[in-house]
């Protein structure tokens, strides 16, 4: 439950900032998730149906450090 919310405030985070923001604030606002919330998953923004942004960040199984891919 604990992931679902932080990717919810994540994702809402994004979208509510998703106007202003380009390429390198989307990544600079994941790696900020990343320091301060240990944020590990897939991150897709979509406009008009289209992507704009992926990026994957930390690891998919912890025990083998598998990371995360899209």
């Amino acid at each position: 439950m604990k992931n679902f919310l932080m990717c919810f405030l994540l994702l809402s985070t994004l979208f509510a900032t998703a106007k202003a923001e380009t390429e390198t604030g989307f990544a600079d606002l994941i790696v900020q998730y990343k320091q301060h919330y240990s944020f590990s998953g897939a991150v897709l923004v979509l406009k008009n149906g289209k992507p704009i942004f992926t990026e994957a960040h930390g690891y998919a199984d912890d025990v083998e450090l598998q990371e995360v891919t899209l």
